[in-house]
């Protein structure tokens, strides 16, 4: 059966990488096209926004609570490159990238930890530098590792890694973004011997909101399978607090 082609499109040879972009982009302005993009890109704005506010909250915490700010900055930075390079280069249409939680709670305690064994006489502001680097370097290894992987064409040695391993990892990072988001709304790095803290009325109103919010989000995601559901639950507790 023939098939159907342009003319100038010469048989066996692939169609340029900037015609598909040129041709993804018209479909992307049709006039049907244009509202469904408009809402998942604010759908995606509202979560990669206030993500990166979370991150960089739980990251810059106790003594580097003063330069969250900079936190801020290097999150949403990271995620407009991200984004940004994921759009213009993926493979796929459509995908939207941003940082991972994962991530941030294994930062928080690389930050916590040069925190620790940092000595009185280094200033916060060098403690703070210490840590952007470590930030800094880490991203860096992590784009090398994954461009290797990509160019020897080894991610599937992935699928040997056994699943109790890949589920010990996830409830792990679980763990530690619990305790990371406590220590974001009280203040104080939770353990066996400050556990009880928590149940004293000045903390109890901080961190009692937040597992209210988590408990809300976890049922009714379950039960409402909206794009809008996540989003909404976010900007309503902003708006709410």
């Amino acid at each position: 059966m023939p098939v159907n082609r342009p003319s100038d499109v010469p048989i066996n040879k692939i169609t340029p990488v900037t015609h598909v972009y040129w041709s993804r982009l018209r479909a992307e302005l049709a006039p049907e096209g244009v509202f469904p993009n408009l809402v998942a890109g604010l759908v995606a704005l509202t979560l990669v926004v206030v993500e990166s506010l979370s991150y960089a909250a739980l990251i810059f915490a106790g003594p580097l609570t003063a330069f969250v700010g900079l936190g801020v900055t290097m999150t949403l930075t990271t995620a407009v490159v991200v984004g940004f390079a994921t759009a213009v280069f993926a493979s796929y249409p459509g995908v939207v990238a941003f940082s991972q939680n994962k991530i941030a709670a294994i930062l928080a305690y690389v930050a916590a930890a040069l925190g620790t064994t940092a000595t009185a006489a280094i200033a916060d502001q060098q403690e703070v530098f210490s840590v952007a680097a470590a930030i800094f370097f880490s991203a860096i290894m992590t784009g090398i590792f994954l461009t290797l992987l990509g160019a020897f064409r080894l991610g599937r040695l992935i699928r040997f890694i056994p699943y109790p391993v890949v589920r010990g990892f996830l409830a792990s990072v679980g763990w530690l973004l619990c305790l990371g988001s406590l220590k974001t709304m009280t203040g104080m790095t939770v353990g066996l011997t400050t556990a009880e803290r928590l149940l004293r009325p000045d903390l109890l109103v901080h961190w009692l909101p937040g597992l209210v919010f988590a408990l809300t989000a976890y049922f009714l995601i379950r039960r409402l399978k909206h794009y809008l559901a996540m989003p909404g639950l976010m900007v309503g507790a902003i708006l709410l607090f």
